[in-house]
């Protein structure tokens, strides 16, 4: 039996996400849009956000050793092809917690909305 799987047209679009530490950037990486409830968020890889190696969770910097603590996403705007949107959405919370979610699954690096 095949299980068919629905893909909403703007997960197959790459959008170009910019990681900032105190709105300084500090990598540049690719994402996707997933779809979750009905609205839709961004989603990368884990090492993205945590800037950390998937495979020994070490620092992928280690000489500045910090996190980012926001991420710029550039989109499409929806109106006007060619033309490009920013937005940012905070990583952390005052108190240092995560504001992201990461997927339960330890073979799954995808990471997304909380």
């Amino acid at each position: 039996m095949t299980r068919q799987i629905n893909v909403h047209p703007m997960s197959l679009v790459p959008l170009h996400l910019e990681c900032l530490a105190r709105a300084r950037p500090m990598a540049k990486a690719t994402g996707f849009v997933v779809r979750v409830g009905g609205k839709h968020f961004p989603a990368t890889p884990w090492h993205v956000l945590s800037r950390r190696n998937a495979e020994t969770g070490q620092r992928l910097d280690p000489e500045h050793g910090e996190e980012p603590h926001s991420v710029a996403v550039w989109q499409h705007r929806a109106e006007r092809l060619g033309h490009w949107t920013r937005t940012t959405h905070m990583l952390l919370a005052p108190a240092g917690m995560k504001l992201w979610f990461e997927h339960p699954s330890p073979r799954s690096r995808n990471v997304g909305p909380p």
